[in-house]
């Protein structure tokens, strides 16, 4: 009983000492926590009393409570004789799977049988629903003391990276999620006697399929990659189709030749023999804009608002265009990317040129710019346009999801910009760490 005791202890004082960050939802500035116990897991000490004092989100001090004095205006929980201990973490979780594990005879008719029937039943789940299962276990394993879960598969395509982000910017709550993606697998070896015509394409929606263990070494030259096949047919108006699973979801796109790029120039040499607009329909939201621009030997790029990703064998027929778009590997900064982030910084190099009220809305005739604006300018001065999802751009995004941890962001550089504590040095700062990144690519 007294274990039980402790463990929802520990879920509770948790889900207090964690709410300005892990759970996505706002605290108070300042909170002293006080309780009967602390135990320290390192030393194996157990403080009592013991207090713990919480400033926007993050514990800035623990110790007796005759040793911390909390400033006025400070609210305070009093857990009486709780014991408080850090949070837990699962090594091996499946956030994205509800499995009822079938009984004793019925796993003996399988293949795999205690777990394979239960994959094959959650691939078929639309991702809408799978995504809700993942949100809730999620909150689940929250609400039980886990703060870090290690998430090993089974999380349909890029389900885990996905209700990871979301948790960093604060948008569900949950622990922080080490993600592992799908895995590796060859033909046979996970589930077996699977329909000839569907093995793949059931299969392609929870692993990433090769051939034997050389394909999954770098240096065989066997990488496995994320490859969405994408097949148009004409309309109407345009070229109607689809690449199936499409960023975790099954989307409608429709593209037509276009005359030019018109968010910029990609790279400084060579043009693009083709291009081609359109946009991508996604349940719930307005279409996305699309670029294609396609270079020699049928490569290219896709630019969309879940970033840029490379094209490869892109055919144009009378009555078909095809391609594949590598969804796993991100176009990578170039020598313009590096231009921009470069004028950006020039920009944003005065207190006086510093706009710390962004609205993400950027005028040609600012005077002041936040840094979303400063890279807006700068991409557009440098490429003659400008794409929110440029690989400079997400660049500077990722650094300031590391540097941001706990601080429950909804618009990264929007929000980054504005807080308070950010300063012109951590803002050149940011540039120039984006630039040093990119010498290492």
């Amino acid at each position: 009983m007294n274990q039980i005791r402790t463990f929802l202890l520990l879920a509770l004082a948790f889900s207090i000492l964690t709410a300005g960050h892990v759970t996505g939802q706002p605290s108070a500035p300042v909170t002293l926590v006080k309780a009967g116990r602390l135990l320290d897991p390192r030393t194996g000490n157990v403080l009592s009393p013991a207090s713990v004092l919480i400033e926007n989100g993050k514990i800035k001090e623990v110790g007796p409570l005759a040793q911390i004095q909390p400033p006025a205006g400070a609210k305070t929980i009093d857990l009486g004789s709780a014991t408080l201990l850090p949070g837990l973490i699962d090594s091996h979780t499946h956030l994205f799977l509800d499995i009822i594990v079938p009984p004793e005879l019925e796993q003996q008719r399988h293949f795999n049988g205690l777990f394979a029937p239960g994959i094959l039943l959650a691939v078929i789940e639309s991702p809408r629903k799978r995504v809700l299962v993942g949100a809730q276990s999620a909150r689940e394993d929250l609400e039980s003391g886990f703060t870090t879960v290690r998430n090993l598969g089974h999380s349909g395509i890029d389900g885990d990276t996905e209700l990871r982000d979301g948790i960093n910017a604060g948008r569900v709550p949950g622990p922080r999620i080490l993600a592992s993606g799908r895995k590796l697998i060859t033909r046979g070896s996970y589930v077996q006697n699977l329909n000839p015509g569907l093995s793949d394409a059931i299969l392609q929606q929870e692993f990433l399929l090769i051939d034997g263990a050389d394909q999954a070494r770098p240096d065989s030259g066997g990488t496995p990659q994320s490859l969405a096949a994408c097949e148009f047919h004409p309309g109407e108006k345009s070229w109607e189709g689809s690449c199936g699973s499409l960023f975790g979801e099954n989307r409608k796109l429709t593209i037509a030749p276009a005359k030019a790029v018109t968010t910029g120039v990609w790279r400084k040499s060579g043009n693009p023999t083709t291009v081609w607009a359109g946009d991508m329909t996604e349940s719930g939201s307005p279409n996305w804009p699309l670029e294609l621009e396609i270079y020699d030997k049928g490569s290219g790029v896709l630019r969309s608002e879940y970033g840029w990703f490379p094209i490869s064998g892109f055919t144009a027929r009378a009555r078909v265009v095809s391609f594949q778009i590598d969804t796993s590997h991100p176009v990578p900064p170039n020598d313009l990317d590096r231009e921009i982030v470069q004028r950006a910084a020039a920009i944003l190099s005065t207190e006086a040129a510093w706009n710390r009220s962004d609205t993400r809305k950027c005028a040609p005739t600012d005077t002041k710019w936040s840094i979303y604006c400063a890279v807006q300018r700068a991409s557009t001065e440098v490429t003659g346009g400008f794409h929110h999802r440029r690989p400079a751009l997400e660049l500077v995004r990722q650094i300031v999801d590391e540097r941001s941890e706990g601080r429950n962001y909804h618009h990264r550089l929007m929000d980054y910009n504005n807080d308070p504590s950010t300063r012109l040095e951590d803002v050149q700062s940011l540039f120039a760490e984006a630039l040093a990144r990119m010498k290492k690519t």
